[in-house]
């Protein structure tokens, strides 16, 4: 649920501070980009209330300055700098920081997601809830991932007795929060936010906040962390951080994730399996084909150079003697070697055997 942003211009001075540009808006309140005066690169996050026509707001906005100046969770939470009041509107700096890294290695988003769960749980170990878990609200700073935008663990304490459950229900119309990241049963069931529903908002974020190849060992367990039936899911921090656990140890066993220098030598190791069967059908190619230029070879115009040793004339007159007594059969055997060799009188003879003696006659075996 938002409200018309609150737009100021670039270059509009709040305390020691000028706005750079407006980062977003929420129910209450503007985040700007800003620079502390005079060194331009000090860059802070300037929110600022829209306006105290609304008591509560002004209240509720007072209640955040004072959660982020108290720092419940220290490094784990947007540091506050110092708060003021433009023109009758609170104000406080704090830490600026960039959106989480959407490829970060997947040891280092597992460490990340982590260090942001037991985040949480301290937070619900003060009795505190940030209710407004989402990608938005995770950012970097130093190298570190903390929590901003506490606006929702303030509003979450607004609560009413319902008798018919017997027991405090959020109130329905001060329902808080981005609803794509908010556990059904906040949304449905009119239950106060708490460490399980956090815990659901920083699971079903994960998809958002890394990139396809990133989040790849985190699904199973994402699975299992927004069920839609809240009993389903893991019932405290330790449960949700093991069952994280074994779902990243279950990806990188089963992808079997190994070192740039690893990778590496499975890449060679492959890369010379494919040389060698291609080398290996290379010569197996160059073999069949010397096979079958011998073959066709053997009959070929050079067969003198091949089998120097038949005697053309010896074999040229056993074929006349198998031509006179009518063994055309041999006598082919005996002037087809001459006949390949170009020799014109195993040619001459050869046409003379099949005028004579017909097909049939160079049926032999």
């Amino acid at each position: 649920m938002k409200a018309d942003s609150f737009d100021l211009p670039e270059g509009t001075d709040i305390g020691p501070y000028r706005l750079i540009r407006k980062l977003g808006y929420g129910r209450s309140a503007t985040a700007y980009l800003a620079y502390r005066r005079p060194w331009p690169r000090h860059l802070v996050a300037i929110k600022i209330n829209q306006g105290p026509s609304v008591r509560t707001s002004v209240r509720d906005f007072e209640a955040e300055a004072a959660l982020f100046r108290s720092q419940p969770i220290p490094g784990r939470m947007a540091r506050w700098l110092e708060s003021g009041k433009w023109h009758g509107h609170p104000w406080f700096a704090m830490e600026w920081g960039t959106p989480v890294p959407r490829d970060l290695p997947i040891d280092a988003a597992h460490a990340l997601v982590r260090h942001l769960a037991i985040s949480l749980a301290i937070l619900a170990s003060k009795g505190l809830v940030h209710g407004d878990v989402k990608p938005s609200n995770i950012v970097m700073v130093d190298g570190r991932a903390v929590l901003i935008d506490f606006g929702c663990s303030v509003l979450q304490r607004r609560q009413v007795f319902d008798p018919k459950i017997g027991r405090l229900r959020w109130i329905r119309d001060e329902l808080f929060g981005s609803q794509h990241y908010m556990a059904p049963e906040l949304v449905f069931e009119g239950i106060a936010p708490s460490l399980h529903s956090d815990l659901y908002g920083l699971a079903a974020s994960l998809a958002d906040i890394f990139s396809e190849e990133t989040y790849a060992p985190f699904k199973s367990f994402v699975t299992i962390a927004t069920y839609r039936d809240m009993t389903q899911r893991p019932q405290n921090i330790l449960d949700w951080l093991a069952a994280l656990d074994a779902s990243v140890a279950e990806y990188k066993s089963r992808t079997e994730v190994l070192s740039p220098k690893d990778k590496f030598l499975v890449v060679a190791r492959k890369s010379s399996r494919v040389a060698m069967i291609g080398l290996v059908a290379t010569v197996a190619m160059w073999a069949v084909f010397a096979g079958a230029r011998w073959m066709c070879g053997y009959y070929s115009a050079s067969r003198d150079e091949r089998i120097p040793e038949l005697n053309i004339p010896e074999l040229i007159s056993w074929g006349q003697k198998a031509y006179d007594r009518g063994d055309y059969s041999n006598a082919v055997k005996c002037f087809m070697p001459g006949y390949f060799l170009h020799d014109r009188e195993s040619e001459r003879m050869l046409w003379k055997i099949r005028r004579n003696g017909g097909p049939s006659a160079f049926n032999f075996h």
